[in-house]
């Protein structure tokens, strides 16, 4: 057996040549990847990408922290902290949730993240029930229960923080793209302890979401279609959309046209139930780009997104 990579690394590409040497693309917290050769047990580093462009940039360390979750389990997660942080400053602090549900954060560069920190947040993320790398049962626990153990596991996390003197718990927010989102809206329906959020992508309402390239498969992780017996009612339950009264927190919605994943229209029926509920919420379209926006969309709307989000945020956090 032949060890490829070190502890706080993602091998995130590979290719060999079937006897002793491996070509690997690998990146890291700090890194966002190389490529490198690995024969006979020994490394060599190929590219230095981005090089320059990394030295001329305060790229933040994440430091890697454990908690107890749901049903006691240990959850994993990270805390990215500003450039110069200073521990005697309160800062306000982002809880970022992934997607999938069947998704993980891990050690590589998220850009978003260390540009959250370059303008002063404390930026929290993690793996809760339902991420996968921490075995089949774990990542099975959101199986007819979305938005349960996950919540917990959040909750917990955000609140062994607010312990920390440093962290301003009266200057929270939460943000999240696809089943991130579906958790933001799920989370502001059930707790009001963030004072701005920012859902990405999202699901709302899980009858209707039928209608996406992905709805059809809901009925293997909540074991049936919305219209059998007794499935009307929970597809409901666990829609975001039904707790829309209880809202009260900030909200900025960002979603694009060509979304066939997450349908626009999920947005749009959020959008205009807290518009007729008199919330304060905001909602921006994207032409022409699809569910990965944040990946995989131009240049310009990227950067666009990005200016979007720190424009709320700083509104809401920054008071």
């Amino acid at each position: 057996m032949v060890k490829l990579t070190g502890t706080n690394e993602r091998i995130y590409d590979f290719d060999h040549d079937r006897k002793n040497t491996w070509a690997l693309a690998i990146s890291n917290s700090r890194d966002p990847g190389n490529l490198y050769l690995l024969r006979d047990g020994s490394r060599k580093q190929l590219t230095h990408l981005n090089r320059n462009y990394l030295k001329s940039r305060r790229i933040v360390q994440p430091e890697e922290i454990y908690w107890r979750g749901f049903g006691s389990h240990e959850i994993h997660g990270w805390l990215l902290k500003p450039p110069n942080f200073r521990s005697t400053r309160k800062y306000p602090l982002i809880v970022q949730i992934h997607g999938g549900p069947h998704a993980a954060y891990g050690n590589s560069l998220f850009h978003e993240f260390q540009v959250l920190a370059a303008h002063g947040f404390l930026v929290f993320y993690s793996n809760p029930h339902g991420s996968v790398g921490y075995g089949e049962k774990f990542a099975r626990a959101l199986h007819r229960r979305w938005g349960i153990p996950d919540t917990q596991d959040l909750l917990r996390g955000i609140k062994a923080l607010a312990r920390r003197k440093y962290v301003d718990r009266k200057r929270m927010a939460v943000m999240g793209g696809s089943y991130g989102g579906f958790m933001t809206n799920w989370l502001i329906g059930h707790t009001n302890i963030f004072r701005a959020a920012v859902t990405m992508r999202s699901v709302v309402n899980m009858l209707s979401f039928s209608t996406s390239d992905f709805g059809f498969s809901l009925s293997k992780e909540f074991k049936g279609h919305w219209w059998e017996k007794r499935n009307f009612q929970f597809y409901w339950n666990m829609s975001p959309l039904k707790y829309v009264k209880r809202i009260r927190t900030p909200l900025l919605i960002i979603h694009s046209e060509q979304d066939h994943r997450c349908p626009i229209g999920q947005a749009e029926e959020l959008f205009v139930a807290l518009k007729l509920l008199g919330r304060d919420v905001e909602m921006v379209r994207f032409p022409v780009d699809c569910h990965e926006l944040s990946r995989h969309g131009s240049p310009r709307r990227r950067e666009k997104r990005l200016e979007f989000i720190l424009d709320f945020v700083s509104r809401h956090l920054k008071k």
